[in-house]
């Protein structure tokens, strides 16, 4: 019974290595071309969707940057960006900012922030958020080098 029981688990096990086909969340079919790219998004890529970027309006802007996924930001992208303007978009919230690390300059200026934190961008040497209702923070790193904040409430 022992042996017959042990054989039963190994032919299960040499049947299930067999199959072809993996199966993603939705049902469908994953082929080997997915799994691959699967695992590539495990390597820093960033995705553009509104976890990432929760503002309809940053997002929006986000998509506009260069990237050849239409869903995903790779890291060599992520780390080709270190300038971004995004004045005039009505963005409220540039939460996400933060995946893009080597931006050096940013200029938000004429959005709808009431806060910016980029305390975690070393390289972020320039920030320009002028003309925006900031009545909360702004964090920023010891890095930064220039900072325009006029026309803001928290002058």
């Amino acid at each position: 019974m022992r042996k017959q029981l042990i054989a039963l688990l190994l032919s299960i096990l040499m049947v299930t290595a067999l199959l072809p086909t993996a199966w993603a969340e939705n049902g469908e079919a994953v082929t080997e071309t997915t799994q691959s790219e699967i695992a590539t998004r495990a390597t820093g890529d960033v995705a553009i969707d509104s976890t990432n970027f929760p503002d309809a309006n940053f997002l929006a802007f986000v998509d506009t940057l260069a990237h050849a996924d239409p869903a995903y930001f790779t890291a060599a992208e992520i780390a080709d960006i270190t300038e971004i303007d995004c004045g005039y978009k009505n963005i409220a919230t540039l939460q996400g900012i933060a995946l893009f690390t080597s931006l050096e300059r940013l200029n938000c200026q004429d959005n709808e922030l009431d806060s910016i934190d980029v305390s975690m961008m070393p390289s972020l040497r320039v920030l320009d958020c002028h003309s925006n209702p900031l009545a909360g923070t702004v964090m920023f790193h010891e890095n930064l080098e220039e900072l325009e904040i006029w026309n803001s409430q928290i002058e």
